[in-house]
């Protein structure tokens, strides 16, 4: 019948849903509100947790956890708090803080509120390419450098800590200047 389509319905103690065309758009909840459609909306402030699904029932999702101290991002596939894309950044009581990234489960990379910063070898433990910003001086398997460069090469295998080559159109390449012995016993 003409006119018949529902606008608003209220429920006592309940739901009240909002309607365009006879389509629920807008309803309210016991935790909140549930929206059909788009939200378009001049800004949004949220007080809590973020976490947007890629569809109902799926593990796909983005996370935005938020703290007094920091703020985390996760891209997470499994629903694990360890797995996927973590960007953590967080401020601590002085005022000072970091930005960590980590992936799997482990640390990839870290800038301090100080300026340094870590690049963490594959099992995401040990920083293994550092930058000490007060000191302006970068670590190469070492995270307390004393020079400007310094490369540390830890024992055993082959003890080549630098290469420097360039291609050579005769053969496959050839070796200006390496550093170090192929020898694990300093021979």
């Amino acid at each position: 019948a003409a006119n018949s389509e529902t606008i608003l319905k209220g429920v006592v103690n309940g739901a009240v849903t909002l309607y365009y065309d006879n389509a629920s758009k807008l309803a309210t909840t016991s935790t909140g509100i549930d929206i059909t459609g788009t939200a378009t909306m001049d800004g949004l402030t949220v007080d809590g947790d973020v976490n947007f699904r890629r569809a109902a029932n799926t593990d796909q999702f983005i996370s935005f956890g938020s703290t007094i101290i920091g703020t985390t991002i996760t891209q997470n596939s499994d629903n694990s708090s360890n797995k996927g894309l973590i960007i953590d950044a967080s401020v601590n009581s002085t005022g000072g803080g970091y930005l960590k990234l980590r992936t799997e489960e482990a640390d990839r990379l870290l800038i301090a509120a100080n300026g340094d910063i870590s690049f963490y070898e594959d099992a995401g433990s040990t920083a293994k390419f550092f930058w000490d910003a007060s000191a302006e001086r970068l670590g190469i398997g070492r995270t307390d450098p004393t020079q400007l460069l310094e490369v540390h090469k830890a024992a055993g295998g082959d003890q080549t800590v630098a290469k420097f080559s360039a291609h050579n159109y005769e053969d496959t390449g050839k070796t200006f200047i390496e550093i170090g012995t192929e020898y694990g016993d300093g021979s």
